[in-house]
């Protein structure tokens, strides 16, 4: 994800999984992949340009070291956007 508030965020909707919030999309350190190698990787950058081209470009560099990885930005644009909609349609 993009950042600590998207990790709170997910965290908040109860995702059961390790959570790596990015201080910015670009953020990725590969030496962190072979950390990665026996797991999948579900990429959540937001749904901006910035985000999806971050993501198509992360996703390549998992794929080309052999990690499965997906993309899976929020349909809602934006992490914290789904939390708000989730709490929204729990209180009405």
């Amino acid at each position: 994800v993009e950042g600590l508030i998207d990790l709170w965020s997910l965290a908040a909707m109860g995702f059961q999984g390790e959570i790596l919030g990015l201080p910015g999309c670009r953020q990725w350190n590969s030496l962190w992949n072979p950390l990665l190698v026996d797991r999948t990787v579900l990429i959540k950058f937001d749904l901006d340009e910035e985000g999806q081209v971050a993501a198509a470009d992360l996703w390549e560099k998992l794929h080309d070291e052999q990690i499965r990885a997906f993309i899976d930005c929020p349909a809602s644009g934006d992490i914290n956007d789904e939390l708000i909609a989730s709490l929204v349609g729990a209180a009405a």
